[in-house]
């Protein structure tokens, strides 16, 4: 026993460092714990390092997320806008379609409108024509009228009288006998003392004869009288422009008014006519008619 503890005493012994190694060794191990330290403080600045790149691709993570969120708002919006593209583009071709229809009526009007616009050109055309025709056959009208008053005169400016009805006529207010005028007798006196046709009872006949419109106090009616011959009623005609000219009296043809206005225009012409010595007068048939030596003239025509 006591031979091993002095084995390992010596075994002990042998195996403890000597100074210098063990100060090789103290300053092994101070260099490997200083090297160890560099070591962690080299890791505490990488993972300092890592930390801040860390929260920097956190911070561009969080704006790519924010990035991602607007594009998909964008994607979203574009979605919206292709949309309504789209049903503006539907919307326009059905315009397009509403629009070329509305175009196709639009000829269709235009023709319908130019057939019209000929049609009336047309029935203007006719029109005037039947316009002319209804002035054609309203003259021919009134010629004939006046063909069938040939025989009568108008006479102007005869005063009435008023004499006692002694045939019997009709009464007045107070029972008395009304009082009615011969005016065949003032005719006859008129004919005989201002156209100085003797006679007059005796060579000329009438068929009718009475004054014209309502009695008015203070004014004496025209008298119109149908002779029974034609050349009665030119015999006094003649001796009224020989007699009547600068007198109150006038004798007139009996023509209807619508031919008398058209004559009234054309009496300058024939007057100039007669001054220059011309034969003038107005046709008895057509008696709106103005000839002037055998030519007619128009109502603007002027006379050479």
């Amino acid at each position: 026993m006591l031979g091993k503890r002095k084995n390992r005493s010596k075994a002990s012994k042998d195996s403890l460092p000597s100074p210098d190694e063990k100060k090789s060794k103290d300053e092994g191990k101070a260099h490997s714990t200083a090297s160890e330290t560099d070591e962690v403080f080299e890791a505490l600045e990488m993972a300092e390092g890592v930390g801040s790149k860390l929260e920097a691709v956190l911070k561009k993570l969080e704006k790519l997320d924010t990035i991602e969120s607007r594009l998909s708002q964008m994607h979203t919006t574009l979605a919206s806008i292709e949309e309504n593209v789209s049903r503006l583009d539907s919307e326009v071709d059905d315009l397009k379609t509403k629009s070329k229809q509305l175009g196709s009526t639009v000829n269709e009007l235009k023709e319908s409108i130019q057939f019209n616009e000929e049609d009336i050109s047309d029935l203007k055309l006719e029109n005037q024509k039947l316009q002319q025709d209804v002035c054609e056959l309203q003259k021919q009208l009134l010629y004939m009228e006046t063909y069938s008053r040939r025989e009568n005169v108008k006479f102007v400016g005869l005063l009435e009288e008023q004499v006692d009805n002694m045939n019997g006529g009709d009464e007045d207010h107070n029972g008395a006998q009304a009082k009615i005028e011969d005016t065949r007798e003032i005719i006859y006196k008129f004919l005989e003392h201002q156209l100085k046709i003797p006679n007059a009872r005796q060579k000329i006949e009438f068929q009718r004869l009475h004054r014209l419109g309502k009695s008015k106090n203070g004014s004496s009616r025209p008298i119109i009288a149908r002779f029974l011959r034609y050349g009665d009623k030119e015999l006094v005609m003649d001796q009224a422009r020989k007699h009547l000219k600068d007198t109150e009296f006038h004798v007139y043809e009996d023509i209807p008014k619508l031919l008398y206005d058209s004559r009234k225009g054309q009496m300058k012409k024939l007057q100039k006519a007669r001054e220059k010595g011309f034969t003038a007068y107005f046709s008895k048939a057509q008696p709106d008619k103005l000839y002037v030596n055998g030519k007619y003239i128009a109502p603007g025509e002027p006379i050479e």
